[in-house]
């Protein structure tokens, strides 16, 4: 005997809701090392601005933007105003897949500008009040659910495929900075001089692509360093040094004291 089992959608609505903040205790980790359901977080502001940290790279959350994160993830989301409310809502989309919910591109860039697609806005809206009328187990939330997650998706690609070229050597430096990769070779790819190409990075991203690429390779040192697993050469290696004596003199420049240092007690770094 054949037993049909029933039809489900790849995403079921989870939860939903909308919500006001205005104090700066408001702050949200989302640890990748806890384990829980894996879901799909759609936040979406409609008054003042939120902030959302993948890792330690900051991003806003302003009127009219979204941030689409997946739990659990390395995201800390928060308010840091100063007094203007946050206002925003949200819809959380259960997934028992084991393979990533959310394309590369927007793991490490969430932040989403949905301005000229409202429809987004009122299916969250939707999906919102069917939620507190009870619905959300149903085949019909759930469809919507997943049709707004393609729309987010789809919207996200905008940025990518019309972005500036500071944008598009944020985007190399997050896929290949464990490798020996070059700004001045990224820049001539790019058509434009290591100089322009820095002053526009750092008008449009706060910081030097140097200290970037730095910072992302640092990040990768220290979570290597707290697993425990790999020699420092190893990690110096793995992270795009070219060397472990190069690793650990950058190491201590930045931070203040050596990856063995590091290693032994990094709960002094928070």
């Amino acid at each position: 005997m054949n037993i049909i089992t029933p039809w489900a959608p790849p995403l079921t609505l989870y939860n939903a809701g909308r919500q006001t903040v205005n104090s700066r205790d408001y702050v949200h980790v989302v640890d990748e090392r806890k384990e829980g359901p894996r879901r799909v977080l759609i936040k979406i502001t409609h008054h003042g601005e939120g902030t959302i940290y993948v890792n330690e790279q900051r991003f806003r959350v302003p009127q009219g933007h979204l941030f689409m994160i997946e739990r659990p993830g390395p995201y800390r989301y928060c308010y840091e105003g100063d007094g203007e409310d946050w206002s925003y809502s949200f819809i959380s989309l259960y997934c028992q897949s084991e393979t990533s919910l959310l394309p590369y591109q927007i793991a490490i860039a969430p932040v989403i500008d949905v301005r000229a697609r409202p429809e987004i806005a009122t299916e969250i809206h939707k999906l919102v009040e069917a939620f507190h009328k009870g619905q959300q187990a149903g085949l019909q939330e759930s469809l919507l659910g997943y049709q707004l997650y393609v729309q987010c998706i789809q919207a996200s690609r905008v940025r990518r495929e019309g972005g500036s070229k500071a944008y598009r050597l944020w985007m190399m430096l997050q896929r290949e900075f464990r490798k020996n990769i070059s700004i001045a070779a990224c820049a001539e790819e790019l058509g434009m001089t290591h100089e322009a190409l820095s002053r526009s990075f750092k008008q449009e991203f706060g910081q030097a692509p140097s200290k970037f690429l730095l910072q992302l390779r640092l990040r990768r040192a220290r979570r290597l360093l707290e697993a425990g697993d790999l020699s420092l050469t190893e990690i110096a290696l793995d992270c795009g040094f070219h060397s472990a004596n190069y690793f650990g003199r950058a190491f201590k420049a930045e931070l203040g004291q050596t990856p063995a240092s590091y290693r032994k007690n990094p709960d002094v770094m928070g």
